[in-house]
């Protein structure tokens, strides 16, 4: 449990609201809290978590009734919403010591349902009552950015660290914003991997830690358009100028049956040749989506189907509303479909 997550040192860490300077007029306020940073680290202790940093911040907290889901005089019924948003806008993963991981899981069930009957439409219920069971027994978290990825337009995130794989080590040194949007006339050794290598990092900077995003948060559309076949800023589009994109509701359900093929595979160069930021990014998560997935199908169809099992490569994601119903489940589905052409 002392062990830290990443053997990178303090300054490596992607630290977001916990290391944030807020609210410190006077000298004395500032030196305490440069000595108090002295102190951030990603190691878990009993009494000390860490998560992942997201946009949940303390709004939700005024349009539930707190003290009826908690109980009256409890912790979270009168905490400072300040507080809230400093150490609870948090999400997976998180990170916590075994003895407070037990203690916060009954609370966390019990929290589920009133969080989720609060707003039944509200996804992040389960995220909600998490937050609430870390108040409750006084576990603040150290936030961090680096955990995971998701929206490919976020400025925050762990896209720093990711951003030199997919793009390049000198991303970082560059200090426009503008230049940071539009990859193109960018000098480099490196251009980012191949499709089939998006899920392959590399220690590709010599003398550098390997500075790894352990987590995709695929809540987004990648590359969507409405219409795949027009290009558009946010279409992520290959040589031959056919678009791709990506949507976990996309992936047809019997993905791991024995006679369906496996999803094709992108273009090699797809992410290469992007020269929009958050394009490269998209391209990037859709490489990894479908690279990922295959090699879990395939591992899957050698364990467990009799040879021979369908291993080609004819199953793209599609922007289907609908199939015909003489092919619905057999080569069309919502949101994918087989095609003979790969």
């Amino acid at each position: 449990p002392d062990q830290p997550i990443r053997s990178f040192k303090n300054d490596e860490l992607l630290c977001t609201t916990t290391c944030k300077n807020r609210h410190l007029k006077t000298k004395q306020e500032k030196e305490d809290f440069r000595k108090y940073l002295s102190t951030i680290t990603d190691v878990v202790k009993e009494g000390r978590p860490i998560a992942q940093g997201y946009g949940l911040g303390s709004v939700w907290m005024t349009r539930m009734d707190i003290e009826n889901i908690t109980g009256k005089g409890s912790r979270a019924s009168g905490i400072d919403l300040v507080d809230v948003r400093h150490h609870y806008s948090i999400g997976p993963p998180y990170f916590m010591h075994v003895n407070d991981l037990r203690k916060l899981m009954p609370l966390w069930v019990k929290y589920m349902k009133p969080c989720h009957d609060a707003d039944p439409f509200d996804i992040q219920a389960d995220m909600y009552a998490f937050v609430l069971a870390a108040i409750e027994l006084n576990l603040p978290h150290r936030v961090f950015d680096n955990y995971m990825v998701s929206s490919v337009k976020s400025v925050a995130e762990g896209w720093k660290w990711a951003d030199e794989y997919i793009i390049s080590p000198d991303w970082t040194e560059k200090e426009s914003e503008k230049d940071k949007k539009n990859l193109n006339g960018w000098n480099w050794n490196w251009n980012g991997p191949s499709c089939s290598q998006a899920l392959d990092w590399k220690d590709y900077v010599h003398g550098r830690h390997r500075r790894v995003v352990s987590f995709i948060h695929m809540a987004q559309y990648y590359g969507f358009t409405a219409n795949h076949k027009k290009s558009s800023p946010s279409s992520v589009g290959d040589q031959k100028g056919l678009s791709w994109f990506f949507h976990k509701g996309h992936v047809p359900p019997n993905i791991f049956s024995c006679d369906l093929p496996l999803l094709i595979q992108p273009p090699e160069e797809l992410i290469q040749v992007q020269n929009v930021t958050r394009n490269r990014r998209a391209a990037w998560v859709i490489c990894s989506a479908i690279t990922g997935i295959n090699r879990a199908v395939l591992a899957w169809k050698r364990m467990h189907c009799n040879a021979p099992y369908n291993v080609e490569q004819r199953l793209r994601l599609d922007n289907l509303k609908s199939c015909p119903s003489d092919t619905a489940g057999k080569t069309c589905f919502p949101g994918a479909r087989i095609v003979v052409e790969t």
